[in-house]
């Protein structure tokens, strides 16, 4: 969903993970959900709410019982941070709860630890229910604006250039492998084999291949082409299937 899609609503409020936005035009509300950076959304009708619920969460307090020197310090500066962690995760624990005529999602939760941010959500769905809202309130910082809007017909179009530019480099590079890997078994697994049935001089006995490693045949039997075409007087050398260059050296 885009921004366009709903910032003329008549309420609208995003959290650090959790949003809303309220149309009674419309008669529908929009649930978002941040998530892994992206903001994922739920549309519900006016009449699948049955109620909405303000829930605050009470943090645990642990208290430090004195003590002295430096160990009763220690204590009182562990005891300040465990109240203060217990304190974020009632914060994040806080929010609205919607009750939903829904056997699949019963009930839908959104994290709104501030209580500034707590009531004016819970007081706008309370009169959307009802039918109706006494004004307008937008909260929509500008990173969330940035994520949903929506993309120009140039970015789309550059988008998806990157997307064929991204496939087309997976292509060429899986036919690289594969050519690499031919040319591999060739020459580590096929050399021997072409030099034991193309040469028969004493130069090549059958002891010197099959003690040599693919690798070394195979240079070998290039090298020894080499030598046999320039006492010949010609060297040919294919620079693709159908190039051929050749020239007669006298």
């Amino acid at each position: 969903m885009f921004l366009d899609e709903f910032e003329t609503d008549q309420f609208t409020l995003f959290g650090n993970v959790s949003g809303i936005s309220i149309s009674t035009d419309k008669r529908r509300l929009i649930t978002f959900f941040k998530a892994d950076g992206a903001w994922l959304h739920k549309s519900i009708s006016w009449d699948e709410i049955r109620s909405v619920v303000k829930e605050t969460l009470t943090p645990n307090e642990f208290i430090h019982m004195g003590g002295g020197g430096a160990r009763g310090v220690g204590e009182g500066i562990g005891t300040a941070i465990r109240n203060s962690v217990e304190k974020s995760k009632a914060k994040k624990a806080s929010g609205i709860a919607l009750e939903l005529k829904s056997i699949d999602t019963p009930r839908l939760f959104l994290s709104f630890p501030e209580e500034s941010d707590r009531n004016r959500v819970f007081e706008a769905v309370r009169q959307f229910l009802e039918g109706d809202l006494s004004g307008t309130y937008q909260k929509i910082p500008t990173s969330v604006a940035k994520k949903l809007r929506r993309p120009t017909v140039e970015e789309v179009a550059a988008a998806e250039r990157a997307a064929a530019n991204k496939r087309a480099f997976v292509r060429g590079a899986i036919k690289i492998v594969g050519v690499i890997s031919v040319v591999g078994a060739v020459v580590f697994f096929g050399g021997r084999e072409i030099l034991k049935s193309r040469y028969t001089s004493s130069l090549d006995t059958p002891a010197h291949i099959e003690n040599s490693s693919g690798l070394s045949c195979t240079l070998y039997y290039l090298g020894y082409d080499a030598i046999r075409l320039s006492q010949s007087g010609y060297v040919s050398h294919w620079v693709s299937r159908d190039v051929e260059i050749s020239g007669l050296l006298h």
